[in-house]
């Protein structure tokens, strides 16, 4: 590597925190940082669990932030580096 890889994955994490930050910042931010703030400690939740917000769970699938496994009836975090950019996100918050 041209780069230590330290600070590749330090970069990975900036960026997903960026595009979660693009993603929370529309007209309904509250309810986008409120979903968001319900996966910073579980990265997969029962859909049960998350009554009241299809249209917005939807477009995070869409949007590639969750994905919805059918079979467990849940929603989870697309990923380990989306997983880092949630914390990020609170973080930094």
């Amino acid at each position: 590597f041209r780069h230590p890889l330290e600070d590749i994955v330090a970069k990975m994490k900036r960026e997903k925190v960026a595009m979660l930050a693009d993603w929370v910042d529309y007209d309904d931010i509250e309810d986008r940082r409120n979903l968001l703030s319900k996966f910073n400690q579980k990265n997969l939740i029962d859909r049960r669990q998350l009554t009241g917000l299809r249209n917005l769970l939807g477009q995070a699938v869409k949007d590639n932030i969750l994905y919805y496994d059918p079979v467990e009836g849940a929603y989870g975090v697309q990923g380990k580096s989306l997983e880092w950019g949630i914390k990020g996100y609170f973080e930094e918050a």
